[in-house]
């Protein structure tokens, strides 16, 4: 499938203010990933697509989810709408052909992060948390913070970020986000 001709599928699946989010993350990681040394194609693939499944109720996502196969741990089960990238990357195979094993991953995990996220996981995970349509209480400094250091600092800014934000909203945190986090740390103190 088309870049064009996906964009025109994907704005009838999803409401506007999500398939407007979508473009905007695709724009951003895609000049993002240029500035980092990934693959800008793959990045405004993944980015356009890591929200395919977000509109899906809570419910809905349980069912695909299961329907496809995919594993559901105990966190997702208490907060479903995590699904929305294993979700979303399938249904980016099913239905809108992708192939690219590295923009799947991506979109399967840009919720979350992970253990041993690569640089397309990154460019992703970041791009959805600090495009220009963000409006959180620190986004602007963060965003310019990302654009001006390593993918790496970027993508320990935005994992930090997001964990405060959930330990404050006294929220549960998936693992993978945990396991990324002790990643970036562990990286860091070898580096020093």
């Amino acid at each position: 499938m088309r870049f064009e001709e996906a964009k025109r599928k994907l704005a009838e699946m999803l409401p506007n203010e999500v398939y407007a989010h979508c473009l905007r993350t695709s724009e951003f990681a895609a000049r993002l990933a240029s500035e980092k040394g990934v693959d800008p194609s793959k990045a405004a693939w993944a980015g356009l697509l890591h929200d395919v499944a977000r509109a899906q109720e809570n419910s809905v996502l349980l069912r695909t989810a299961a329907e496809m196969g995919i594993i559901v741990d105990s966190i997702e089960s208490r907060v479903p709408v995590l699904l929305h990238g294993p979700v979303g990357a399938e249904i980016a195979r099913r239905e809108f052909e992708v192939e690219d094993r590295q923009v799947l991953h991506a979109i399967a995990i840009h919720s979350t992060g992970g253990p041993s996220a690569g640089p397309l996981d990154k460019v992703i995970f970041i791009a959805d948390k600090v495009e220009p349509g963000r409006t959180w209480s620190d986004v602007k400094n963060v965003r310019s913070m990302v654009e001006l250091g390593s993918l790496d600092d970027g993508f320990a800014l935005c994992l930090a970020s997001t964990i405060k934000w959930l330990l404050d909203n006294r929220a549960l945190i998936h693992p993978d986000s945990l396991a990324a986090w002790n990643e970036c740390i562990a990286a860091r103190d070898e580096r020093q």
